[in-house]
């Protein structure tokens, strides 16, 4: 598209350019055989210097610009490689650990999380071990810690064996709802060891209850969305959790490193080829020139052919310039609709550019729609799976019931079947009835098999039943009786009474327990309100003291260095203090000592302004300063602190200058201090030269 506008362009140039050429000959009253001889002159010039510039012909414009912008691309300002370096500098400054081969950064600088609100329950699965460094073996492990001066601790990916969770268990924990923590985050392969170490056996539950239940009945880790952890051990833990992000990180550094280099080979390049760029950009000029002297030579061509014509013959030019003005009326309508159309296709890619941008946000909601719906469809399961197996227990108690009746109807038909035959021994007193007595016994017999009754229990013969012995019939009928009430006892309840008691006494503790843990959650919430609250109330005060502060410390630090300003920039979760002493400096450690010693004092006045106390003590703080800057600490506390007291014990005159009152203590044969007021003191001139002895 843009060849083509540069085309018309040209075009309708060379069309503009004949017509003015023709036109102007045409109003002439000039010799045209003089003309003709001009313009041949001028053409045979331009043949000549076309001749000279001949080795040029090879090359084109637009590749000769697209060489040139390949070169400028390499161009690096000094200024950009010293932001990079002071950027490093600063980098390795704030990072508590050696960036060496093998050393992969602490561990929570090796993951992301791929929802923030699983950010409080990653950071109080780990504890305080976001802080471990990760290295590659103990061997680099054991140089960090006899290198390292501070406290450190180590996770050397050789030495570590991270638990496994057994499937079956896994299984039966995902079916709860809960969700491995290792699926919540994302690393890289190298680091993965360290994070299934950290990480294997907690998992993420939506509510309390299944992460309690997961916890008790599995023996895994169970973490909630607002950072309680139920261990089985039996600890709780919960609370606030400040996750902070951090803003250095070791892949930051070393990315910005390998910019640092890139950005130095650039330069290098680009100083290389500096030589050639200006060969270049002189090739361009010629070339131009060559493409001038050609459209020259084409307008001269036709003027001296339209010269000729007029010599030869009186020619109608106003029929010529008819229609090169028709040209270049063709030209420009075809400019105007090429520019149309351009504008047309603009607005188009514009809308097309709006729509993927938009198609990309309704993808990411569709996905957070997604990920919701399986949380749903999860969630889901676990109920319709509870259901179902609530529904299985119900059919199996329904089938046992129906077993128990059975039984029971069984043995009532058969115990009424025993008290007619024992009703019929108690008839079979007289002789005729002896004749039926086998039959008797045979059917008791049957009775007592079928209740897995023995006769011997009874210490009776039923073979050799005599009548006489009624009385301990009566007495084994009873027996009977009794064993048989035991045994429908047996097949109805299957439980010691005593249980019942114990199981009603559980229900109780546990009601109790259910009102102590929902109190217990009460009070947590209002607890968390009030924290929350707190911190609300905590955050404002901080606001207010560091306004305060940052509008003071420029006014403080002008009393020591004129022209100076400083300022305090929060960047996230911390606080970068920045300096103007000539320029702005990025960095504390481009100040000389004495520099740095001048800002301490200046953040101390400012902060000490903030609510000020009634009464303050200074011991020796100019004792490092020259005197000029012990004149302005005592400007400082005469102008900014007229409500507060200050005792300043110092050593140099140029704090005495802004006292109200002087005590000067010196070593005699006996101790004395002298008390001197500041107009007595103006007035004195004898100076204690030496103090052998401060009081």
């Amino acid at each position: 598209m843009k060849e083509k506008e540069r085309y018309l362009m040209e075009e309708l140039k060379n069309q503009e350019n004949n017509f003015l050429g023709i036109k102007s000959i045409c109003s002439n009253k000039v010799d045209r055989v003089e003309e003709i001889s001009r313009l041949k002159i001028e053409m045979n010039r331009l043949g000549i210097f076309l001749k000279n510039n001949q080795g040029l012909n090879d090359f084109s414009i637009d590749d000769i610009q697209n060489k040139i912008k390949e070169i400028e691309e390499y161009y690096v300002s000094d200024e950009e490689i010293n932001n990079l370096q002071n950027k490093i500098n600063e980098f390795k400054s704030k990072i508590a650990y050696p960036i060496i081969e093998g050393v992969f950064g602490i561990l929570e600088e090796n993951f992301s999380i791929i929802d923030k609100k699983y950010e409080e329950a990653i950071y109080s699965s780990m504890g305080s071990r976001s802080k471990f460094l990760v290295v590659k073996n103990e061997k680099i492990g054991n140089e960090l810690l006899s290198s390292n001066n501070s406290s450190i601790s180590i996770i050397p990916l050789n030495k570590i064996k991270p638990k496994i969770v057994p499937g079956d268990i896994l299984r039966n924990v995902r079916q709860l709802g809960g969700i491995p923590i290792t699926e919540l985050i994302n690393f890289d392969e190298e680091v993965s060891k360290a994070m299934e170490f950290v990480f294997n056996g907690y998992f993420l539950f939506e509510n309390k209850e299944n992460a309690r239940k997961a916890c008790y009945d599995y023996k895994v880790i169970g973490v909630t969305l607002d950072g309680t952890l139920y261990d089985p051990k039996g600890t709780l833990c919960g609370g606030k959790i400040i996750c902070k992000n951090i803003i250095f990180r070791r892949k930051d550094l070393l990315e910005l490193e390998q910019n640092f280099k890139e950005k130095k080979e650039n330069k290098r390049i680009y100083e290389n080829e500096k030589y050639n760029l200006n060969e270049l950009k002189s090739k361009i000029c010629n070339l131009r020139e060559i493409k001038k002297a050609k459209n020259d030579i084409q307008i001269i061509e036709n003027s001296i052919k339209f010269l000729n014509k007029l010599i030869e013959s009186k020619v109608d030019y106003s029929s010529e310039l008819s229609s090169l003005r028709q040209n270049i009326v063709k030209k420009i309508r075809e400019k105007e609709e090429f520019l149309r159309r351009k504008n047309v296709l603009e607005t188009e890619i514009f809308e097309l550019k709006n729509k993927i941008k938009s198609k990309k946000e309704d993808e990411k909601n569709i996905l957070k729609k997604i990920l919701q719906l399986e949380g749903f469809r999860r969630q889901s399961e676990i109920k319709i799976s509870k259901k179902s197996i609530g529904e299985r227990e119900e059919e199996s108690l329904e089938l046992k019931r129906k077993h128990l009746l059975q039984n029971i109807l069984k043995s009532k038909s058969k115990i009424s079947k025993l008290r007619e035959l024992l009703k019929e021994f108690k008839s079979g007193k007289n002789e005729n009835s002896k004749s039926h007595l086998p039959v008797q016994i045979q059917e008791i017999s049957d009775v007592l098999d079928d209740f897995k009754l023995s006769s011997n229990i009874f210490n009776v013969d039923l073979k050799i039943f005599d009548v006489k012995k009624e009385d301990e019939l009566k007495k084994e009928l009873f027996s009977v009786r009794k064993e048989i009430e035991m045994s429908k006892n047996i097949k109805k309840f299957r439980m010691d009474p005593r249980n019942f008691d114990l199981l009603e006494k559980n229900d109780e503790i546990i009601k109790e327990l259910q009102e102590k843990i929902k109190k217990l959650e009460n009070d947590k919430m209002r607890i968390n309100k009030s924290i929350n609250q707190l911190h609300e109330l905590s955050i404002k005060e901080i606001e207010r003291a560091f306004n305060h502060i940052n509008n003071k410390i420029g006014t403080f630090i002008n009393f020591f260095i004129k022209d100076a300003d400083a300022r305090i920039i929060k960047n996230e979760d911390e606080y970068l203090l920045k300096v103007k002493m000539g320029n702005w400096k990025d960095s504390l450690v481009e100040l000389s000592g004495g520099q740095r010693s001048l800002m301490a004092l200046s953040l101390i006045f400012s902060m000490l302004t903030y609510k000020t106390a009634p009464f303050y003590i200074f011991d020796e703080v100019d004792s490092a300063l020259d005197l000029s800057h012990t004149q302005a600490i005592g400007e400082i506390i005469k102008k900014e602190f007229k409500n507060s007291q200050f005792i300043a014990i110092s050593l140099k005159d140029g704090m005495y200058s802004n006292a109200n009152n002087i005590y000067r203590g010196t070593t005699l044969e006996e101790p004395t201090i002298n008390i001197t007021e500041k107009s007595d003191l103006e007035e004195e001139t004898t100076v204690v030269k030496k103090v052998e002895e401060n009081i």
